[in-house]
């Protein structure tokens, strides 16, 4: 568990515009990112969801290696592990919201920072607005 104040959540959408120059956030997240004055969080289900999206998206392994590489080896951010306790926690706030199109990567990252008392994220998934997140950028 991380004890520090002053967190900003790191999600997979967050992540993906930070990395894709071609992305229409690319210039907004980079400056949230670089500029932030929170410590950086993410989880290894973020990490999985970004290389399943690089995947789909038919980036080339050699492209995002360096990104990847530098999330696992925590060089840009935190990055947290989930845990059994996290994935039950999980599927609970999945059971919950059942009327929400919440998918289960995004109610891991609910739990985390509900575990952590992290209270904003840096996402362009309306999902976690909708779950009561505060987001930046601001989304519509």
């Amino acid at each position: 568990m991380c004890m520090r104040n002053n967190i900003l959540f790191i999600d997979t959408s967050a992540w993906y515009a930070f990395f894709d120059k071609n992305d229409k956030m690319y210039e907004t997240i980079n400056h949230i990112i670089k500029n932030a004055k929170e410590d950086l969080f993410t989880t290894n289900y973020i990490i999985d969801e970004l290389i399943t999206l690089f995947h789909v998206r038919k980036f080339s392994v050699s492209l995002y290696r360096s990104l990847i590489d530098d999330l696992f080896e925590e060089n840009l951010c935190f990055l947290q592990y989930v845990t059994k306790a996290i994935d039950k926690f999980a599927w609970e706030i999945k059971n919950k919201y059942a009327d929400h199109e919440f998918s289960f990567t995004d109610c891991t990252s609910f739990a985390v920072m509900k575990e952590n008392n992290i209270p904003l994220a840096c996402s362009l998934d309306k999902h976690f607005k909708e779950f009561g997140v505060q987001v930046i950028p601001e989304i519509n």
